[in-house]
């Protein structure tokens, strides 16, 4: 969409009568100013607008495309705009933006008034001459004329130049009061130098005032001519006065400075050397002091108490006491290095050597914003790292690699890396333990494992047994075992002590596994004279099973029974009872019941008897011994370094 101006007048006159005269005689005319009327119809896809507002800019160029902006850019705010689509504003770009060349305007719209941008149109409109100008290029000669840029070719700044002058003498009237005049009397406010070819003044000195010795050039002054509180380099002098030394470097023992040393002290001579300072009442403190700028530090000893300090910033920083204890941060120290500050107080230990690492002590404030379990704390960190390590907080928690460890737990250690374990214990003697879990009170737990999220996998607890030796656990419980939730293996067996041989032997039963989850029941029964049993089964059973199954098995040990005898199920499960009969009275029958499960858990968690392996696990087995593969094709597994071979 293009909105686009049609210019109604193609040439743009100047108003104002004509700027120079033409013929002597004529009357001459006034400046023409550089104002004038642009009137323009706005067009909108071609149709005139109608009415309203709008924000016009207009700039002028020295090209109809491209080119160098002549003066600033004028703003018409809030334009009235008529009926047809014309305008009309006045424009006043100045002299400068006007010369021999060719002008051209561009102009930017906004319509309507102060909502959207700017849209510049296209192609520029020329300014065309008309007999009006504000601008000439050669004036002929004229008995009036205003401000002019030349004279006789030359520009004002020339005619300011007095290095122009080379003709005249410039009257002394016109000179400045502060140009010397040799035959004048004169009174010099300022220092002068005054040479001549020798150097040489005559005259007896009087009238001569504030003479400077420094200016006695020649000659020695005896001394019996100086001042007696002039010292003299040959003698000894007692000084009674304060001195200040300001000529540089003071050496005592010495000639030379260190860098810019301002006093320095040299000896050539075994034991004790440089300066001693003596205070000899019981009382005194000597110190020695430093100062630059605002800032002040001295060490001093105090006589009174035998401390030595480092005084800095408003505050003894460093205090020795006689009995070795050292005080860093103005305490009065109790221990053999005590330290102390307003905020975290750290203790930094740094290795500057190739792979070395800064580590501090760090004991934090009473409250920190944000991590309450760092109030009061004290942590290892490794500065290099940016991490810490250890933090023991105020209320005994214990954490590594972690700083703020979750639960009630006092001892956490977090492992971020898949190379290191979050805690290890480990024991290399066959009565010892790695780790130990006790629970000495009720509802007390001794170890627990946690997988505390359900986007993660992974087991909150795992153990392992490198060797299939047997008596090699992966874990080991003594008493009973409770699982609240799946329990997976790859076999299940109970083991007891073998009841022929209990001391030698040990006895192995195999589990029976299903493809769905079932319980399973038995009993005996004997049937009644007219063949018939009814077997009473717990009251949970129908709310715990459905979808039963019967085996019925007849027991028959002596010979009273010759015919073949069949028993049968005459009535299903119900109301937590079934009934048998046999083809015969009075027969022992050995009955199984089979129900699947159908509690609230086993519902929510249907068997699912064939699953794709996790992505992490395709191409790795739960037994990889059985298919051939080393433990490296074993799910789960991780690579790292055994705890045996890295840690001794």
């Amino acid at each position: 969409m293009r909105r686009s101006i049609t210019s109604l007048v193609r040439s743009v006159a100047l108003a104002g009568p004509l700027a120079l005269a033409l013929a002597a005689g004529v009357a001459w005319g006034q400046p023409v100013g550089t104002q004038f009327t642009y009137q323009g119809q706005l067009n909108f896809n071609g149709i005139a607008t109608n009415g309203g507002t709008a924000d016009l800019r207009f700039r002028v160029y020295d090209a109809a495309s491209g080119g160098a902006q002549q003066g600033g850019t004028l703003t018409s705010n809030n334009t009235s705009i008529g009926s047809d689509g014309r305008f009309t504003v006045e424009l006043d770009f100045g002299s400068a933006a006007y010369g021999n060349a060719a002008r051209y305007i561009e102009i930017d719209v906004r319509r309507p008034a102060g909502v959207g941008a700017f849209t510049t149109l296209s192609p520029r409109v020329r300014l065309s001459p008309t007999p009006n100008a504000s601008f000439a290029s050669i004036a002929e000669a004229s008995n009036q004329a205003g401000n002019a840029s030349n004279l006789n070719g030359q520009s004002g700044a020339f005619y300011r130049n007095a290095s122009n002058l080379n003709a005249g003498t410039v009257p002394d009237a016109q000179l400045p009061a502060a140009v010397a005049r040799t035959g004048n009397t004169q009174t010099f406010t300022g220092a002068n130098t005054f040479n001549n070819v020798g150097n040489t003044f005559t005259g007896n000195g009087a009238g001569l005032t504030a003479l400077s010795a420094s200016n006695i050039a020649g000659g020695t002054l005896a001394d019996a001519r100086l001042s007696s509180n002039v010292a003299l380099r040959s003698g000894g002098n007692t000084f009674t006065g304060a001195q200040t030394f300001n000529g540089g470097f003071v050496g005592v023992g010495r000639n030379f400075s260190v860098g810019s040393e301002q006093f320095g002290i040299g000896a050539n001579a075994p034991g004790y050397n440089g300066m001693y300072v003596d205070n000899r009442d019981a009382g005194g403190v000597p110190f020695y002091g430093y100062s630059t700028l605002n800032r002040q530090a001295w060490t001093q000893y105090d006589g009174s108490s035998g401390d030595f300090s480092l005084y800095n910033n408003g505050r003894f920083q460093v205090i020795a006491k006689e009995n070795g204890n050292l005080g860093v941060g103005g305490v009065n120290p109790l221990f053999n290095l005590h330290v102390t500050s307003n905020s975290d107080t750290q203790v930094a230990l740094q290795s500057t050597s190739s792979g070395g690492r800064t580590w501090s002590l760090q004991s934090t404030t009473g409250t920190v914003a944000g991590a309450t379990h760092l109030n009061g704390a004290l942590q290892i960190i490794d500065r290099t790292g940016g991490v810490a390590q250890m933090t023991i907080g105020s209320n005994g928690k214990v954490s590594f690699a972690n700083g703020n460890p979750p639960g009630s737990a006092k001892l956490n250690a977090l492992s971020d890396s898949n190379s290191f374990d979050g805690v290890r214990g480990w024991t290399i003697v066959g009565t010892g333990w790695g780790v130990e879990g006790r629970a000495s009170a009720t509802n007390a737990i001794g170890v627990r494992g946690n997988l505390d999220s359900a986007g993660f996998t992974g087991a909150g607890i795992e153990g392992s047994a490198t060797t299939t030796l047997a008596g090699a656990w992966a874990g080991r419980f003594f008493g009973n075992v409770t699982v609240l939730g799946a329990f997976s293996a790859t076999s299940k067996s109970f083991r007891i002590d073998h009841p022929q041989d209990p001391a030698n032997k040990e006895l192995w039963h195999a589990s029976i596994e299903s493809d769905q989850m079932i319980n399973v029941y038995s009993g005996n029964v004997t049937t009644d004279a007219t063949g018939y049993a009814t077997i009473s089964l717990p009251t949970w059973m129908e709310a715990t099973n459905t979808n039963f199954r019967y085996q019925l098995t007849v027991v028959d040990e002596g010979e009273q029974q010759t015919d073949f005898v069949m028993a049968r199920v005459v009535q299903k499960v119900a109301k937590n009872q079934f009934a048998i009969k046999t083809s015969a009275p009075n027969v022992e029958v050995s009955w199984q019941l089979t129900g699947e499960r159908k509690d609230a858990w086993a519902l929510k968690n249907p068997l699912q008897v064939e699953r794709e392996k996790l992505e992490q696990n395709r191409g790795k087995y739960i037994n990889p011994e059985a298919f051939g593969f080393g433990d490296e094709k074993r799910m789960e597994y991780t690579s790292r370094p055994d705890a045996a071979a890295t840690e001794k």
